[in-house]
């Protein structure tokens, strides 16, 4: 189980579990070239994940970049989240990553600021495929990469 994901930025916005809800960690992953990989199970009676307690320099950030590799084996009916800093769904809502479905298959989605939702994906991906995706945002504009392929522009 993983109890802390610690930052190295120097700012202190390290990522804690407890509980059952944390995620896993695996030494090797075949998936991923045999190299360490964070597990975060999708079960429908529990959300896995780590958590940043909430800091200023956080807020409605105008510049962020991430990377994500990951490889989504189901989806339950609702969106779930990658990465967020918001209090709740539509509410101070600065910036978020997440996977929703979309006939059967699901799609990476991103907003800054409250802004309108933006696809990352144009098709939809499948399930047991390992994606590379990443999100750039500067300013009110934000660009979505998947699989090396710039996706989206807003």
């Amino acid at each position: 189980m993983v109890d802390l994901w610690s930052d190295q930025s120097g700012n202190s916005n390290n990522a804690s579990g407890s509980g059952t809800t944390r995620p896993t960690h695996d030494v090797t992953n075949t998936n991923f070239n045999n190299l360490p990989t964070i597990t975060f199970p999708n079960t429908a009676s529990a959300n896995f994940f780590l958590e940043i307690p909430d800091n200023d320099d956080l807020d409605n950030t105008s510049q962020l970049s991430v990377f994500v590799a990951c490889r989504p084996t189901s989806i339950t009916g609702t969106p779930n989240g990658i990465l967020a800093k918001r209090t709740s769904a539509g509410v101070n809502s600065s910036y978020f990553f997440e996977i929703t479905t979309s006939g059967g298959n699901f799609r990476y989605r991103s907003s800054i600021n409250n802004e309108t939702v933006a696809n990352i994906t144009s098709t939809t991906s499948t399930f047991n495929q390992v994606d590379i995706f990443s999100f750039i945002m500067s300013g009110t504009s934000q660009n979505g990469f998947f699989d090396g392929a710039n996706n989206t522009s807003r």
